[in-house]
């Protein structure tokens, strides 16, 4: 019965307290850049389901006075680096909330993205609403933190992705549909490799719609591929060995993936995130006014393996990301202000908590140890760690499930009109009233793109 259930969880639960006890007094060998090595062990401590199960808030960190649009965990998992629409860059220790520095971003708009270099820790890489992105070096014994542009998109500039195993090369991704490439150990600035568009073909002249940027995520088995979310349903792959800076948009995808049902109408739902597994073989991508999706490029199929459901995407750009050593689980945050996580295999949702008064945004697994930060609307910081105790019995998550999914089905005709206008930003309301045919106005709005083509 119940107590038999209970009794086997607490018995899975103490052995993998077993586990760590084990990890702590074992003395493991320490890596090349002297971090712990704890291999098979302590996968099968990240991945372990009644850890996840057991996630509670640890700590709240008041690190900001606006907005935090990025957290993200050091290579060392030592520190946390997060960002704001204060303009701020902190560096903090996550387990003790002590700030290690702060230092102004140089951006005039809002901070949308902060990374350190694996191969540099002491290089934060930024972009923001400005479109810029900017780097600081930070120097042992310096007076300040001196910042400096890098490139420049014409547009917000959301994401970035930083090459893996030594390497100072850093893509960005923008709403002006450029990818910029920019090689740290040169400063020469960045080059624009790649302009991600749409081939139309309603008129028969091979127009091309650009497609705005919201995320860019790197294979983090093959560098040279990379993927990309936007502002129309499909999530693009690209090969960088054919992509080239004297001609970007003849840049061609090698793989493409939309859900089967947004096939009709793919201009109605964008990506706001898509995020690849440990491994390259998986992709999850978040969409808005919609549910999270998983693509396989294993499988020679453009149509979803899995769909993940109960979240709200659709008054931000929400980011989406794999829990677990071998990408076990799938956490995304939600316009209810809650935090989502999925059994990948299952789709069962096997968490949820409030993680913010108004809407989560950023999801940042550590690197080795079984921990979640998140941030959103509001001005701090969230650290989640397993404890004895869960948060919630298996009733309560069911019944704070049932009310947050009946307040979220309530969000569906306002989303609807949000979604239309995001395909029309010349455009208000009233004015797609006056135009039923939306055929007209989409072919209007490409010959814009059209013209926009020429000025670049």
């Amino acid at each position: 019965g119940q107590g038999t259930a209970m009794s086997l969880s607490t018995l899975k639960y103490n052995s993998h307290v077993k586990l760590l006890q084990r990890r702590e007094v074992s003395f493991p060998k320490t890596t090349f850049y002297g971090d712990h090595d704890f291999g098979s062990m302590n996968k099968r401590l990240y991945s372990c389901r009644s850890f996840v199960r057991r996630l509670s808030m640890e700590a709240q960190h008041d690190w900001h006075a606006g907005c935090v649009n990025t957290i993200h965990f050091t290579s060392s998992g030592q520190e946390l680096i997060s960002g704001s629409d204060d303009l701020n860059i902190v560096v903090g220790d996550w387990q003790t909330g002590m700030i290690k520095l702060c230092y102004e971003s140089g951006h005039v708009g809002n901070v949308f993205q902060a990374k350190s270099l694996p191969s540099k820790n002491d290089m934060i890489v930024t972009c923001a609403a400005d479109g810029q992105v900017r780097y600081a070096e930070l120097r042992e014994g310096s007076s300040g933190v001196h910042t400096r542009q890098a490139c420049r998109h014409f547009g917000p500039a959301h994401k970035l992705a930083i090459e893996p195993s030594g390497s100072q090369i850093v893509l960005s991704a923008g709403e002006d549909s450029c990818v910029q490439q920019i090689d740290f150990r040169d400063r020469r600035g960045g080059n624009t490799i790649l302009k991600v568009a749409e081939e139309t073909g309603a008129s028969g002249r091979g127009r091309k719609r650009k497609i705005s940027l919201y995320s860019i995520s790197m294979n983090p088995m093959d560098k040279n591929y990379i993927c990309f979310g936007g502002s129309d349903s499909w999530c693009r792959i690209y090969d960088r060995r054919l992509l080239s800076h004297d001609a970007p948009e003849t840049g061609k995808p090698v793989h493409r993936f939309i859900p089967e049902e947004l096939m009709e109408s793919p201009r109605m739902h964008m990506i706001t995130c898509a995020a690849y597994s440990h491994d390259g073989s998986e992709i999850v991508a978040n969409y808005n006014n919609d549910t999270v999706y998983l693509f396989d490029r294993r499988r020679n199929e453009e149509h979803e393996v899995s769909r993940y459901k109960g979240h709200w995407n659709d008054k931000t750009i929400k980011g989406i990301n794999f829990l677990g050593k071998r990408s076990e689980y799938i956490v995304s945050g939600s316009d209810c202000g809650s935090i989502f996580i999925w059994d990948k295999a299952t789709s069962e949702i096997l968490w949820v908590q409030k993680g913010d008064s108004d809407v989560v945004n950023c999801l940042e697994p550590h690197p080795h140890l079984p921990i979640l930060a998140t941030s959103g609307i509001g001005n701090d910081v969230k650290i989640w760690s397993p404890r004895r105790d869960s948060g919630m019995t298996i009733e309560e998550r069911d019944g704070y499930l049932h009310d947050i999914q009946r307040e979220n089905q309530g969000r569906n005709h306002l989303s609807l009109w949000s979604s239309i206008l995001h395909q029309f930003p010349m455009l208000n309301a009233s004015e797609l009233i006056l135009h039923p045919d939306f055929e007209v106005v989409l072919n209007h709005y490409d010959d814009d793109d059209d013209d926009d083509d020429d000025d670049d």
